[in-house]
């Protein structure tokens, strides 16, 4: 089904908008049932185009604001035409500031016992994406639509989130489409590169990273280099450290300087040898890195526990019940733990707050601007009892 099709096969629906809830989305409800709105703000009677919907719930963004008098103090107009309809962003009718308030909120509303204001730290909320991937079908090339397979073509268009070199308008002057159906690009210090299929190198706090195809980057190209000045502020005096879901090295290379016992341990083995290299190449001899898959391989006490400093940054699905059950037997005095995904943050803290580690600082890095997605970094000590 292509775009047309898709929309027209939608239908509207008039409601009231009651509240905001998780992911970006407000809430109404028409006869008994509930629908997650994009676009809408708490207060606002809107005609919704209905993008989705089950015997229980539905999902749309707002075709028509009917009336919004409660909530004309926070709404905007988007300054995207896309918008709610490409499924990309959650966020632009509203003010920035506004949006940060709104994140900041659900990671309180996460750590209830946490009384100190949560840290925020962000940058441009334009352009800030240092990869893309476009997708391909007949002849055009886009985006998928929200809640849909169908293809929002882009040509003529651009995505307010990326940078002028990733605009499908710029990488068809550059001849970089080929016959894939779905197109992998990312900027690293020497231009565009297909990262699917090339190792990418990145300039790290004046070290250069290599990256092999298709490895994870954090896509905020502005706040890469400030999370881990962060993570390295918070870390300071941290001496033995051992890092899970360690990626190419990136954190634990960044905060050499302040380690002398450091092993980092990563499932994806060309990720662990890009890490190897990484060492070799800043004469780290102190930095080891091991392939293990630590979603099934329970970690060996004896080994772990000679580590003060645990860091994890997993994946959305978090650490995991043999990670944490592990780390509150050992004998570490610090976790640190930086996660995309706020629900998965709090049931792995979950293991540690019930044996005695307290949050000391909790820090919002608004590595998406304009989605309901961003970065939470927490680090907890464990007290005597």
């Amino acid at each position: 089904m292509n775009i047309a099709q898709h929309l027209a096969s939608m239908s509207y629906l008039e409601l009231k908008v009651e509240k905001w809830v998780q992911n970006g989305f407000t809430m109404g409800h028409k006869n008994g049932k509930p629908f997650f709105i994009v676009g809408a703000v708490p207060g606002e009677d809107v005609r919704i185009k209905i993008s989705k919907e089950t015997k229980k719930h539905g999902f749309g963004y707002v075709a028509q604001s009917i009336s919004f008098d409660e909530a004309k103090e926070i709404k905007i107009d988007s300054d995207c035409s896309l918008f709610g309809e490409c499924g990309g962003c959650q966020y632009r009718h509203i003010p920035y500031e506004r949006e940060l308030e709104l994140k900041k909120d659900s990671i309180h509303l996460a750590f209830p016992t946490y009384k100190n204001p949560v840290q925020v730290i962000s940058a441009s909320p334009i352009g800030y994406r240092n990869n893309v991937q476009w997708h391909s079908d007949k002849g055009h090339i886009g985006m998928l639509a929200g809640n849909s397979n169908s293809l929002i073509p882009m040509e003529g268009k651009v995505c307010l989130n990326l940078p002028d070199e990733l605009q499908v308008e710029n990488l068809k002057k550059n001849k970089r489409f080929k016959k894939d159906r779905v197109h992998y690009f990312r900027l690293d210090k020497e231009g565009i590169q297909d990262y699917s299929r090339k190792t990418q190198k990145l300039d790290i706090l004046g070290r250069e990273l290599e990256l092999p195809p298709k490895s994870f980057c954090q896509i905020n190209r502005f706040l890469v280099e400030p999370w881990l000045l962060k993570i390295k502020s918070l870390l300071n005096g941290s001496q033995s450290i051992l890092e899970l879901f360690s990626g190419v090295g990136m954190i634990g290379l960044s905060i050499s300087d302040q380690t002398t016992n450091y092993l980092g341990i990563e499932i994806e083995k060309s990720m662990v040898q890009a890490a190897q290299k990484n060492a070799k190449n800043l004469n780290l001899q102190n930095h080891k890195f091991l392939s293990l898959d630590l979603f099934e391989t329970s970690l060996s006490l004896e080994k772990v526990n000679q580590f003060e400093t645990w860091i994890l940054n997993p994946p959305r699905s978090g650490a995991g019940q043999r990670v944490m059950e592990t780390l509150v037997e050992s004998k570490a005095k610090r976790v640190l733990y930086s996660s995309c995904h706020l629900a998965t943050l709090r049931r792995d803290f979950d293991y540690l707050e019930k044996v005695g580690y307290q949050i000391k600082e909790l820090v919002l890095l608004d590595f998406f601007p304009r989605t309901s997605h961003f970065e939470t970094l927490l680090i907890a000590e464990k007290t005597l009892r």
